[in-house]
């Protein structure tokens, strides 16, 4: 049975002003979309359709080398999207107590981690994606390139910004820095902290 796109949690103009509609339309029910459908094209048939998603992502050397490309390029795609577009609520949400107090041990303030998640998002050439993750009980931020996972190093992704130029071009141009600024004012914190203390694959 083929895998299905997973819905938004929110309407597609939602997230207005942060991210405009029609962005939300081509990135999620296109672009996003198009991953998973070739993904479940390659796998069509086989045994892979009844496997969970992780255990695909972690076990892509069984797979025939014919697909193992497809699969990995386009599944990581959709894997990653679904982290992106399901971190989001409209207008943000207040910072967890609990999160705040994670921050300040890792990073020393919130503020500072917003810094340095910024740098990473901003200063990080090419395809690729910023990405805050558990690992073990340790947060950690790096640079995610094409269609790598936090799942390759053995870590919890908890947010990822999609920096690829069809996430915000449509909007801010080649202002990278606005569309940075905007995906801090509509990240879902509640959400990320639950994800910390218990982690369920997407």
């Amino acid at each position: 049975m083929a895998f299905e796109l997973k819905p938004l949690r929110y309407w597609n103009d939602a997230l207005e002003p942060y991210i405009d509609t029609k962005t939300i339309e081509i990135h999620h029910w296109a672009h996003h979309k198009t991953y998973l459908d070739k993904f479940n094209a390659a796998i069509s048939g086989s045994e892979y359709e009844t496997w969970q998603l992780e255990k695909i992502l972690a076990n892509l050397e069984l797979l025939p080398e014919s697909i193992r490309t497809i699969v990995k390029n386009n599944w990581w795609g959709y894997y990653n999207h679904n982290i992106y577009f399901d971190w989001f609520i409209p207008w943000g949400s207040q910072l967890p107590l609990e999160l705040w107090e994670l921050f300040d041990k890792y990073f020393d303030s919130f503020e500072k981690f917003k810094e340095d998640f910024t740098n990473v998002a901003i200063n990080t050439f090419g395809s690729w994606r910023a990405c805050l993750a558990r690992r073990w009980k340790d947060l950690v931020i790096y640079s995610l390139f094409n269609q790598e996972t936090a799942l390759m190093k053995w870590d919890v992704p908890l947010i990822m910004l999609d920096v690829w130029e069809h996430a915000y071009y449509l909007k801010h141009q080649n202002k990278r820095p606005a569309h940075i600024w905007d995906f801090f004012n509509i990240v879902d914190w509640n959400r990320v902290l639950d994800l910390y203390k218990d982690y369920r694959p997407l």
